[in-house]
């Protein structure tokens, strides 16, 4: 690798943090936000087809990725010894833990400006179920970017199990895309029955999903 690509790859996370305004913002833009990075995350990388690498995230700087079969959730990431340390359940189907890896992704993107970009959202009954969402969404955009989903299913890829299998992503993933798109018609879903907390500290945030969810804890986030 060369010293020019080393600095390119240093400066990815800064750079997509510098995409969120320095204020509060509304849910609706925190959306907008996370395609934007999800986009910026592809042009960096190469988006010279449907499919993403997620593993291109444990290349860069101060992040480390490990897999660990006793999580009690999809995914963990901390603050730890000058990195971020994601762990991803690796017992789940690899289409589930890629999707984890880029939601946890989006909560180290996030972890700087919990307290002031995110003031808005997090001012709601549901900030947890809020950022999950986000995340997810972050998640979304970028292992089935919008550009991609309507090309294909422009050359006449109707298949759920075909469009799933080109972004290797699960179907479930693939369907709820193609409602966001508006490609397909949305279904109505029950909201989930589990709880979910939401506790802030004045010295880092944490952020929890009941299994099999993605879950993350933020210490010292810097």
């Amino acid at each position: 690798m060369t010293r020019t690509t080393q600095q390119t790859k240093g400066s990815l996370v800064s750079g997509l943090r510098a995409l969120m305004p320095r204020r509060s913002i509304q849910v609706h833009e925190a959306y907008r936000v996370a395609e934007l990075q999800a986009a910026r995350v592809r042009m960096h990388f190469g988006d010279s087809s449907p499919f993403f690498d997620t593993a291109a995230f444990s290349k860069l700087p101060r992040i480390t990725v490990m897999e660990d079969s006793k999580l009690q959730a999809s995914g963990v990431t901390e603050w730890s010894a000058g990195s971020w340390q994601i762990s991803i359940r690796s017992d789940e189907a690899e289409v589930r833990q890629r999707f984890t890896l880029a939601h946890e992704m989006k909560h180290v993107l996030d972890a700087p400006q919990l307290a002031s970009a995110y003031k808005e959202v997090r001012s709601r009954s549901d900030a947890n179920r809020q950022m999950e969402a986000i995340c997810d969404y972050f998640a979304a955009c970028l292992l089935m970017p919008k550009r991609w989903v309507k090309r294909l299913w422009g050359e006449g890829v109707h298949d759920l199990a075909a469009l799933a299998n080109a972004f290797d992503v699960s179907q479930v993933a693939m369907r709820r895309r193609l409602e966001e798109i508006g490609l397909i018609e949305r279904r109505q879903r029950i909201a989930p029955r589990h709880a979910v907390r939401y506790p802030a500290g004045p010295s880092g945030m944490t952020f929890r999903r009941n299994q099999p969810t993605a879950a993350v804890h933020l210490l010292e986030a810097t």
